[in-house]
């Protein structure tokens, strides 16, 4: 059961869903008709890959860079709207309290769990 009330859910996905339509819909002003642009939007395509940023002029890399991982970020937020998980900690399994959502609504961890996380060490991976 998720726990957050039926209310605050439905706010949330509203919220999720047009951000990741309005972002989705800049980021195509912003590319343009390229035949590449559908590929960075799914994810099939990394901007960090030298063939794609030859196709990218003019394109800042890393403000492209963000906004697709944030594009990636509402994704997986989505994701876990459509299968039931979101608002439980991906790292511990508690519920996530509404006011973290209501103020990071991508969140996949509890504040502690995402605290740890940051933490750690990484080897070369962002999460």
């Amino acid at each position: 059961m998720n726990p957050l009330s039926p209310h605050e859910l439905e706010a949330l996905a509203a919220r999720l869903h047009r951000h990741r339509a309005e972002l989705a819909s800049q980021l195509r002003l912003r590319l343009g008709p390229l035949p590449l642009t559908a590929q960075l939007l799914n994810g099939t395509i990394s901007p960090d890959d030298p063939a794609v940023a030859r196709q990218l002029p003019g394109c800042d890399p890393v403000r492209l860079a963000e906004d697709l991982a944030t594009l990636r970020g509402l994704d997986s937020a989505c994701a876990r709207l459509a299968d039931g998980s979101y608002g439980r900690c991906q790292g511990c399994g508690v519920a996530i309290p509404h006011e973290r959502l209501r103020v990071q609504p991508t969140a996949h961890m509890c504040l502690p769990c995402q605290q740890e996380h940051e933490r750690r060490p990484h080897r070369g991976k962002r999460n």
